[in-house]
C-alpha cells in the first residue's frame, strides 16, 4: 500500500496506565517510563518543627508561673478558714467546750463547724452531769454517814441496854436511808448516760406488771393497796427499756410513801394517737401549788415530803422521761391526792383500746 509522503502519521493509541508507588515513596509509571521523585531540604523541616515548639513552649513557660501563683492564692484563701479553725482549736484549754470562735465560715464548711459546736455542747453537758452527780453524792451521803458514825459511838458508850438498842435502831434506819440514797444516785447516773435514738419494742403492760410485783413489798410495809388497770399489748419502741421502768418506779415509790395507811395507789395505762400514757394516782396530801414547778429539781424536798426521802425520785423520773422524748405531768386528783402522768411517744405499734378495766390487777392489802 502506497502512502503519500505528505500525509501525516496516524495517531498512536497509547492506553494510559495508573502509576504505582514504590517502597521508597517514588511514583512510577512503567508504561510511560516515568519515575517522579519529590525532595525537600532537611533544614526547612527542622525550622518548621522549631517554630512549632517555640510557638507552644514559650507561651506555656510564660503563663505557667502565673497559673501556679493563682492556684496557690486560691487554695490558700479557700483553706484559710480551716487554718483559722485549727489554730483556734489548738489554742483552746482542755476545759473550754464553748463554740469555736474561728470567724465567719464559708458555706461549704459551715456544717462541720456546726457539728463541732454540737459535739462540744454534748461533751459539756456530759461533764456537767458528772460534776453534778459527784456534788449530789458528796452532799447527800455526808449527813447519813455522819449520823451513822455518831449513833455507833453512842451504842459503844451506852450505859444501858435501852440506849444501846435505840442507837442501833437509828443506825439501821440510817443505813436504810443511805442504801436508798445510793440506789437513787446510781439510777440518776444510769439515766444521765442512757443512749438516745434507736431502741427496741417494749411491752409496756408487762413492764408495769413486773414493776408492780417488785413494789408489793414496799406497799405491804406501808399497808397500801397497789392496783393496775393496763390494756394488754401496749407496745412502744423506746431507746432504752430501763428508762420507763426507772421513771415509773420512782413515781410509784413516792406515791406509796406519801399515801396514808389503808389507801390505794392505782397505775393506769392508756394508748391513743401513737402515744402511751401511764398514770399513777394516789390518795396522799398532794403537791402544794407553790411547789409544783420545783418538785422535779434535784434534792428538792417539799414541806409535805415523807421522812427519809432523798429529793431525787421525781428528778430521776423527769430526766428519764425527757430522754424518751416524753412529758411528765402533775395534777391534783379529784377527791384528794396527786395524779402523775408519763406521756411517751411511740414509734412502733400501740394498742388503741384505751384503758382496759378487765386487766385490773390489785396487790394484796397488808
Amino acid at each position: 500500500m502506497n502512502r503519500n509522503p505528505n500525509e501525516p502519521d496516524p495517531p498512536v493509541n497509547i492506553r494510559p496506565s495508573c502509576p504505582r508507588s514504590s517502597d521508597d515513596g517514588h511514583l512510577i509509571n512503567e508504561d510511560l517510563g516515568l519515575r517522579v521523585m519529590v525532595g525537600d531540604r532537611l533544614t526547612v523541616r527542622e525550622r518548621l518543627v522549631t517554630d512549632v515548639v517555640r510557638g507552644l513552649l514559650l507561651p506555656a513557660l510564660a503563663i505557667l508561673p502565673v497559673l501556679a501563683a493563682l492556684i496557690w492564692i486560691s487554695v490558700g484563701r479557700g483553706l484559710a478558714p480551716l487554718d483559722r479553725m485549727a489554730r483556734a482549736l489548738s489554742a483552746r484549754a482542755a476545759d473550754d467546750l464553748g463554740p469555736v470562735a474561728a470567724g465567719p465560715l464559708p458555706r461549704e464548711i459551715r456544717p462541720m463547724g456546726a457539728a463541732l459546736d454540737g459535739l462540744f455542747a454534748r461533751v459539756a453537758a456530759a461533764r456537767e452531769r458528772e460534776k453534778s452527780f459527784t456534788a449530789f453524792a458528796a452532799h447527800e451521803l455526808k449527813t447519813p454517814l455522819a449520823g451513822i458514825k455518831t449513833q455507833a459511838q453512842i451504842a459503844a458508850m451506852a450505859p444501858d441496854e435501852a440506849t444501846r438498842r435505840q442507837a442501833l435502831a437509828r443506825i439501821e434506819a440510817g443505813v436504810a436511808r443511805t442504801d436508798r440514797m445510793v440506789r437513787k444516785l446510781l439510777e440518776l447516773a444510769a439515766v444521765d448516760s442512757a443512749p438516745e435514738g434507736g431502741g427496741e419494742v417494749v411491752d409496756m403492760t408487762r413492764l408495769v406488771s413486773d414493776l408492780a410485783q417488785d413494789m408489793q413489798r414496799l406497799a405491804a410495809e406501808r399497808s397500801v393497796q397497789l392496783g393496775l388497770e393496763m390494756a394488754p399489748g401496749l407496745f412502744c419502741r423506746i431507746p432504752d427499756p430501763v428508762l420507763p421502768a426507772v421513771a415509773l418506779r420512782n413515781i410509784v415509790e413516792n406515791a406509796v410513801l406519801a399515801s396514808p395507811s389503808g389507801s390505794e395507789v392505782m397505775v393506769q395505762g392508756v394508748a391513743r394517737d401513737a402515744r402511751i400514757t401511764l398514770s399513777v394516782l394516789d390518795h396522799g396530801p398532794g403537791i402544794p401549788e407553790a411547789e409544783r414547778t420545783r418538785v422535779t429539781e434535784r434534792c428538792f424536798r417539799g414541806a409535805g415530803a415523807p421522812a427519809g426521802g432523798s429529793g431525787l425520785g421525781l428528778a430521776i423520773a423527769q430526766v428519764a422521761v425527757e430522754r424518751l422524748g416524753g412529758q411528765l405531768r402533775f395534777a391534783p386528783r379529784t377527791g384528794g391526792g396527786e395524779a402523775v402522768q408519763i406521756v411517751l411517744p411511740c414509734a412502733g405499734p400501740v394498742h388503741e383500746g384505751g384503758r382496759a378495766s378487765e386487766g385490773r390487777d390489785t396487790a394484796t392489802r397488808s
